[in-house]
């Protein structure tokens, strides 16, 4: 069985139930969760003994989104890069972040986001990138970029729209 700091796993009947466990900070995404996700789903694809791979968060709330220590962290290490560099520098760390959600969408076995509680900014990101979503009857959903006036470019934009149909995508991006 996989071991991970920032995530639960147990397996029973051939189904991973995968809880994201920051209850204290609503599941919030920092760097060892994010990257913890893409460890997951690379677990899961090639666990045999798993045909199945549920998505939950511990707790009130699925995810409240990125941690703002993550945004800190990157913008750490590339404000002291002069322009143009800096924004190259950027651009890869956001590759990188899209990555992490591309394995779970790359997973080869099913991958089922259980949804409780609020699912905000790169939570909208994460579940775009599971096959499946369900949520439950008190689910709260946010593209948060929109308030904090970023593109929300690590998903949401590419994923969203064959979900949920382009004009209701661009109207909740917008």
């Amino acid at each position: 069985m996989a071991e991970f700091e920032t995530i639960q796993v147990e397996v029973v009947n051939k189904v991973a139930y995968a809880t994201m466990n920051r209850p204290e900070k609503a599941n919030a995404l920092n760097g060892k969760l994010w990257f913890e996700i893409a460890d997951l789903a690379k677990w899961a694809d090639s666990t045999p003994e798993v045909r199945v791979l549920v998505l939950q968060g511990a707790g009130k709330h699925f995810t409240a989104g990125i941690d703002f220590e993550l945004i800190m962290q990157v913008m750490g290490e590339t404000a002291h890069l002069p322009d143009g560099h800096k924004q190259e520098a950027l651009r890869g760390k956001i590759i990188d972040l899209q990555s992490a959600f591309t394995a779970l969408e790359n997973c080869r076995k099913p991958v089922i986001a259980s949804i409780n509680g609020s699912c905000i900014g790169g939570g909208i990101d994460l579940i775009t990138a599971c096959d499946i979503r369900y949520a439950c009857s008190d689910a709260k959903f946010s593209v948060k970029e929109i308030d904090l006036a970023i593109v929300a470019d690590i998903g949401t934009l590419q994923r969203l729209p064959p979900i949920v149909g382009e004009g209701m995508a661009r109207e909740l991006a917008m």
